[in-house]
This record gives C-alpha cells, structure tokens and sequence, in this order.
C-alpha cells in the first residue's frame, strides 16, 4: 500500500502502543518505502485545517507522529483518504479545492477515538497494535540503518510476496472489516500477523 502509493484503496493506517514497542520503526520503514523527498509530517488537526492542508499537498505519505489523544469526528483523514476534494487555502494564494493523494499513516499510544458513527471512518481504518515493549537493553540503536542497507531486498521481497496488488489491498480491508465488528479491538489484536491470514483472500 505505501510502497506503491495505493491511496486508491481508500484505506488509512493506525499504529499503536506503548513507547518502545517499535512504532517509529514501522513509520520510518514506510518512510524508507514511500521515498524521504515523498514524506511529510502533519498532524490530525492539519488534516481538517485548509491553511494547514497545504502543506501535505504534493507528498505520498502523510505520517502522523505522536498523535495526542483524538476525540473528534475525522472529517478530515475521512475526506483524504475517501478520495474527496477539500479545500486548500495556501498562504498569500488563491485558495483552491483538489484531491490528495496519499496514503496517511496515523502514530499514537492509544487508538483515535471518533465520534462519527456512519462508519465512513472505521471501514478505512487498519490498526496495527504493537503490545510488546522492546527491553531497554534488547535495542539496537543501529536498526534503521541496518534496514535501510536491506531495502532493497525487502522491495523485492513484496514485490514477490504480491504479485497482485489486489491480495493486499484484500488482506488490509478485511482487517478494517475486523475492526469495524469489534468492539474491543485494542486488546483482542495484536502485532502478530495473525490477522493476516485471512482465507477469503486466497484461491
């Protein structure tokens, strides 16, 4: 999905946990994938500001970092990531509506809490529970470089693993699916993979 900017899908990201449980890891492997120059950080409230909206425009992924706990109703990550026009109000420009086309990869401790309740949100919503704090002295500072020496082995590597890009977009809406159904999805998933085996994916 950010490898090859599949913001078609209409499908956004959550990664959460406890500090140390390797989110900013997952992020900056996105990072890697997405290309840095094809990055941009923002934040939930940039998402529903026109001012700030534009200064995502332009990037294939939007990462949200260290999100503070969100209570709102998501028009924003709502209207990016369903493929609608919003506005854009650049400074000292004519403002302007488009579409934005990237895929937006949400960061926090605790999931986001939306008030909205038609299920626009949640049936775009993958969330990606990393439960499992990393001990002080298991971490390997040298991690991310490490990764990005292999980058090219894991490009290729998914490349293989989905020959057709339909297999995980199919893999990634069932697990939103999953989360839509729940009622207690922080505790009942975890970073495991496990969530990936669904059978309806596959002949």
């Amino acid at each position: 999905m950010v490898l090859a900017n599949r913001y078609d899908w209409q499908l956004f990201l959550e990664v959460t946990g406890a500090g140390g449980s390797g989110k900013s890891i997952f992020a900056e492997i996105c990072s890697m994938l997405a290309g840095k120059g094809n990055t941009v950080s923002a934040s939930m409230a940039a998402l529903e500001n026109p001012r700030e909206r534009a200064l995502i425009v332009g990037y294939s992924l939007i990462i949200l970092p260290d999100q503070t706990r969100y209570v709102g109703d998501g028009s924003g990550i709502k209207a990016i990531t369903g493929g609608d026009e919003v506005a854009i109000d650049p400074k000292h420009k004519q403002p302007y509506s488009t579409r934005i086309p990237a895929v937006v990869l949400v960061v926090n401790n605790n999931a986001m809490s939306f008030s909205e309740r038609s299920g626009g949100v949640s049936r775009r919503r993958v969330i990606f529970n990393f439960s499992e704090v990393v001990p002080e002295n298991e971490r390997d500072p040298l991690l991310r470089d490490k990764i990005a020496a292999e980058l090219p082995v894991i490009i290729r590597h998914l490349l293989h693993r989905f020959l057709d890009p339909q297999t995980a977009r199919c893999l990634l809406a069932g697990r939103a699916t999953e989360i839509r159904r729940s009622t207690g999805y922080q505790t009942r998933y975890r970073s495991t993979g496990r969530f990936l085996r669904l059978s309806h994916c596959f002949p």
